[in-house]
């Protein structure tokens, strides 16, 4: 099972389609009862707490029309302190420093309509709804009672599951998946670096797997916050640097699949999933494409830790995060030289998580052996003891 705990939905291209019911007809008299008493021309939903007018929005709340509501009402208390004979005049001066208090409190105040307003754009942020879709649905009120009884039981169920995000994801297209004959406008900002040159020839060629496994780490971020790291910087920057071996201080294995099966097992343990850990893979094969799909991925890599830097108090947590950029100015700057064709990464990627899929499935069918095993021995004691009854 997925688990979203740590991911925010935000608000994208990606819509959910909901089918409203047929809204009730009011007739001539039912809508002019309904109407705001301030603009006259929508439907009220709110009632002013001091003067009972019936109002739409915060525009109409704050509306001239309706700001006599509290001047009037703070200026007949200030009046009747004033004329009071039972008070001193030094009371009378603090009962209307009180009262101004007051009058300026509930101005600054925010509306009731804001309040739902604002609860409302969360839910619909966390339902990954578009701009369009927001203004249309002023509150979540508004929204459920648009559904039928079944319509809302399988909303509650699509939210409780995780379909919804399951649904969300499956439209969401990542950067790297076009072609790149053209730069496509959503890529990510491109860190430029200087070329390494001869000093290039001296370092491990390994170290290219050790780039592949960084940008398996960068899809499943990548994925797991449907495509905007951003949205919750401090989350993803840190899932990058505590997954991805990249970053430690231990020296380069050697071996393939102890390289990449050290944030395979990460992924899949964050994700409760092995088969989501395992298209991550699928993924970084795509990134690996061209050379210059690999500079993009690091790049933004290297934007999000230079973000989580700026934001970051503690100056341990800071450092890490430098020395990270610092790593990953050495890869773009080692990947220049082209030392390493961009079929190895693919290769290398695709042969791990094949022989990966082949133990899972080996397993599961070792499993299902096992099992009939078992329930063929029990419907063999189960005949033996019949018969002897």
């Amino acid at each position: 099972m997925d688990h979203t705990t740590n991911i925010k939905l935000r608000r994208s291209d990606v819509s959910i389609q909901l089918k409203p019911t047929a809204s009730k007809t009011l007739t001539g008299n039912e809508t002019e009862l309904q109407k705001c008493l301030i603009c006259l021309t929508k439907r009220w939903r709110y009632t002013c707490p001091k003067c009972q007018v019936y109002y739409c929005s915060a525009e109409c709340y704050k509306s001239d029309r309706h700001q006599d509501c509290s001047e009037d009402f703070f200026k007949k208390l200030v009046e009747e302190a004033l004329r009071s004979d039972h008070v001193t005049t030094k009371e009378k001066e603090n009962m209307i420093q009180i009262l101004k208090k007051q009058k300026e409190e509930i101005e600054n105040e925010i509306p009731i309509e804001d309040l739902l307003k604002n609860n409302l754009s969360e839910k619909i942020e966390d339902l990954g709804l578009g701009e369009e879709e927001s203004e249309d649905i002023e509150n979540i009120e508004e929204m459920l009672n648009l559904m039928t009884e079944e319509e809302r039981k399988l909303f509650e169920e699509a939210i409780n599951d995780n379909s919804i995000v399951d649904d969300i994801k499956s439209k969401l297209k990542p950067w790297w998946a076009d072609s790149f004959y053209v730069i496509p406008e959503n890529v990510p900002k491109l860190v430029e670096v200087p070329r390494m040159g001869q000093n290039a020839k001296q370092i491990n060629q390994m170290i290219f797997l050790q780039i592949s496994e960084l940008l398996v780490v960068y899809c499943f971020t990548f994925e797991r916050f449907l495509h905007d790291p951003e949205d919750l910087i401090e989350e993803s920057s840190s899932l990058l640097l505590e997954t991805s071996s990249a970053f430690t201080t231990e020296p380069l294995p050697q071996d393939r699949d102890e390289i990449f099966w050290k944030s395979f097992d990460k992924m899949r343990i964050i994700a409760e999933d092995d088969i989501v850990a395992l298209d991550a893979f699928s993924m970084a094969a795509q990134l690996c494409q061209k050379q210059i799909k690999i500079r993009y991925g690091l790049s933004h890599i290297h934007n999000l830790f230079r973000s989580r830097t700026k934001r970051e108090k503690n100056s341990k947590v800071k450092n890490r995060f430098k020395l990270g950029m610092k790593k990953i100015e050495f890869y773009l700057s080692w990947i220049l030289e082209d030392l390493v064709h961009v079929g190895d990464y693919i290769l290398n990627l695709n042969q791990f998580q094949d022989r990966i899929r082949k133990e899972m499935k080996q397993f599961e069918d070792e499993k299902d052996i096992l099992e009939h095993s078992k329930l063929f021995e029990k419907n063999t004691d189960t005949k033996i003891l019949i018969s002897e009854l």
